[in-house]
């Protein structure tokens, strides 16, 4: 055996040696980035006295460490003030954050001016999308967009008062837009069926109303609204609660399909459309311009899936079996209505028509004597019509009937 040999042999029998006596090394920690970011905001309820301490924000435990980046843009923190949280979940279901940026709890709103004092200078009340906003000498007015006369729009930052309106800090003068929808933000203060309040501000919930997230007091929240004429209630079109989990995303779905089977009835319930399970509620939208919503019409669905089920989010019927003379579109003014719930016949127009449990109705808030009303309804052997839905129109300048 050479040297060199010999010396490589040797090297061998060492190295082997200490891979023997080396101890097993402790598995590896997991690697934080690996967790999604859940990202949220809300009004700060508790501030840690000590440095480590948990936050607790929108009744939430943050954990916070050395390597979390805590931002203060609104001097000092406070309880009641909103912060953006960036967190992830750890092993034991609490939250860590890796940065807590702390804001003023200014509500935005954005809407029509419907009156303004008479001061010169802007003091005094304001009536912006129905909502009192008193502006004070130190609000900070700017006309760059648009002069802030009544007709125009305005987006007013406003600090909620322990009693009376708003107070505005800032507001910009907007032209009026063509899809004139208000918009709100700010922090949940109570939420039912059919009523939230954001910051002071009520909002009307209906069975049309699209909600991204779920409600809880002390969490953040957008809302796009309609300003209904006479009450000057806001009525919800979509509520965005700010609170994102990578990981409880639905996951959205697209499909064409014959549909094959529907509830009993009703529409609501379970569909069955190009050979898979489809759940259909109030808030599913539902477009049957093109044709009724019967077995054999061609459909497009739109939704998400959560496991095994599939839930519709729209579904926008295609020409379908139903189509043709028997088929009929026409709008009008409601000249009568069935007493109690509203199912009976309807005289829209000069037809009347039959509306019942399988009938899907929109606006079903604005249906009254003197509302204009959109028909798609089936005619019967008898020459009768059945409504396959029924659009109300929020009240406004009555269109020309059609036939």
């Amino acid at each position: 055996m050479n040297h060199k040999s010999s010396f490589a042999w040797l090297l061998t029998v060492v190295i082997l040696a200490a891979i023997v006596l080396v101890p097993a090394a402790p598995a590896l920690a997991e690697d934080q980035s690996m967790r999604p970011e859940i990202k949220f905001s809300g009004v700060v309820n508790t501030v840690p006295a000590t440095p480590g301490q948990p936050w607790v924000i929108a009744g939430t435990n943050v954990a916070v460490n050395a390597q979390t980046d805590i931002r203060l843009a609104g001097g000092a923190v406070a309880p009641g003030m909103w912060a953006d949280v960036t967190a992830r979940r750890q092993g034991d279901g609490t939250l860590l954050a890796s940065k807590i940026v702390v804001l003023p709890p200014e509500v935005r709103l954005r809407g029509p001016v419907q009156a303004k004092p008479a001061d010169l200078n802007g003091v005094g009340d304001w009536i912006i999308a129905g909502q009192t906003i008193a502006v004070t000498a130190d609000t900070k007015i700017s006309t760059r967009g648009a002069a802030l006369d009544v007709g125009n729009w305005a987006e007013v930052f406003a600090l909620q008062q322990a009693a009376g309106p708003l107070k505005a800090v800032r507001m910009l003068g907007l032209p009026a837009p063509e899809q004139q929808i208000v918009e709100v933000y700010g922090a949940i203060q109570s939420f039912n069926l059919t009523n939230w309040v954001l910051s002071s501000i009520p909002v009307t919930v209906t069975e049309t109303t699209t909600i991204m997230g779920v409600p809880k007091v002390g969490l953040l929240a957008q809302a796009s609204a309609q300003l209904q004429e006479g009450s000057n209630a806001l009525v919800a079109e979509h509520i965005r609660v700010m609170w994102l989990d990578p990981s409880q995303v639905r996951r959205t779905v697209q499909f064409t399909g014959a549909i094959e089977q529907l509830p009993g009835g009703n529409l609501n319930g379970a569909w069955q459309v190009g050979g898979r399970q489809v759940t259909v509620s109030d808030a599913t939208t539902v477009h049957q311009e093109r044709g009724p919503a019967v077995v054999g019409a061609q459909a497009v669905v739109i939704g998400w899936q959560e496991g095994d089920t599939l839930t519709a989010a729209q579904i926008t019927v295609m020409r379908g079996p139903a189509w043709g003379e028997d088929y009929v579109h026409f709008i009008g003014p409601i000249h009568v209505l069935p007493a109690g719930n509203l199912l009976g016949v309807w005289t829209v127009g000069e037809h009347q028509v039959t509306v019942n449990a399988g009938t899907r109705i929109e606006g079903l808030r604005f249906a009254r004597v003197g509302a204009v009303a959109q028909v798609g309804a089936l005619t019967q052997a008898d020459g009768s019509l059945v409504a396959a839905w029924v659009r109300v129109l929020p009240l406004g300048p009555a269109p020309t009937p059609t036939p």
